[in-house]
């Protein structure tokens, strides 16, 4: 693994010459009692010395440093802040570090919907751009591989698609919770000509009620709908307060299912299904596309 590599001339009070070579071509060099080098690739690095006396006798040894490959490290991952819209081009980019300096780099990602492509690296960043054709929310798997086989794996989570051909969410119903019985009704959709989702989202809870005020996006896919957002929550006391943030999830099933997390400003969590949660005395189902304008 490349690191500062120091070699001394033990027992030598005469300052020598040294030479390290890579490969058999000429490195590093540097006269005295040690020299000091730090290697930019694996290897195997050829040191050689020669020391002469005040009466002229020479000396000389050899010595090999043997470097193995350091892996490199990711630094970061960046990608799409917001939902975005299916047929546009996204691009989601890593940064790393390598101590082999000379090493060169690649990256495969795998966009999470099967498919996957590969990415040239420079300068520390590795940057590729895929289009998206159906909604769904996606965790995309980088791999970076330098040229002696080391890698480095992250994931950016997650790139989220929304389709406004992809249909709504409607329906409603009742789930059990530790305090009694909750009750919750939906309906979501895209309206024509608009990229944000417009509706109505009410959880009734024995401890509180959250009303949902406005929509960020809408993902339908498959017999699932999720939806985010923002609402107001009111307590039992019937003081409204708010905004808080809010991600559910509707599932269209032999036994339909309701999700959905409520927290604040701060991310701190106020309500939270945990689980999908069996609805009965109603259904969520999944409505078709919006009519063309």
């Amino acid at each position: 693994q490349p690191r500062t590599s120091t070699c001394t001339l033990r027992r030598c009070p005469i300052p020598g010459i040294a030479n390290v070579r890579e490969n058999s071509a000429a490195y590093a060099s540097g006269t005295g009692n040690a020299i000091s080098f730090t290697p930019d690739d694996n290897g195997t690095y050829a040191v050689s010395v020669a020391v002469t006396d005040g009466d002229g006798a020479p000396a000389s040894d050899a010595k090999s440093v043997t470097v193995g490959n350091a892996a490199p490290v990711i630094t970061s991952t960046t990608g799409p802040t917001s939902q975005v819209q299916t047929g546009t081009a996204t691009s989601v980019a890593v940064t790393f570090t390598d101590s082999g300096s000379a090493d060169t780099h690649s990256a495969n990602f795998n966009w999470g919907d099967g498919s996957s492509s590969s990415a040239s690296c420079a300068a520390g960043t590795c940057t590729a751009t895929k289009t998206y054709n159906a909604s769904g929310t996606y965790a995309v798997t980088i791999v970076v591989t330098d040229d002696d086989a080391g890698t480095a794996t992250t994931t950016f989570s997650s790139v989220i698609v929304f389709d406004v051909a992809a249909g709504s969410v409607l329906g409603g119903g009742s789930y059990a919770t530790p305090q009694g019985t909750a009750k919750v009704n939906i309906d979501v959709k895209y309206q024509p000509n608009h990229t944000t989702p417009r509706g109505n989202t009410k959880v009734e809870t024995p401890t509180l009620t959250f009303v949902a005020t406005s929509y960020d996006w809408l993902v339908v896919t498959g017999t699932t709908a999720q939806f985010a957002g923002t609402g107001t929550v009111k307590g039992k006391g019937g003081q409204s307060s708010g905004p808080y943030s809010f991600l559910a999830t509707a599932t269209d099933a032999a036994t339909d299912a309701f999700r959905i997390r409520i927290w604040d400003t701060q991310g701190n969590t106020l309500y939270d299904t945990l689980t999908d949660q069996p609805l009965s005395g109603g259904r969520a189902s999944r409505g078709h596309p919006p009519p063309a304008a």
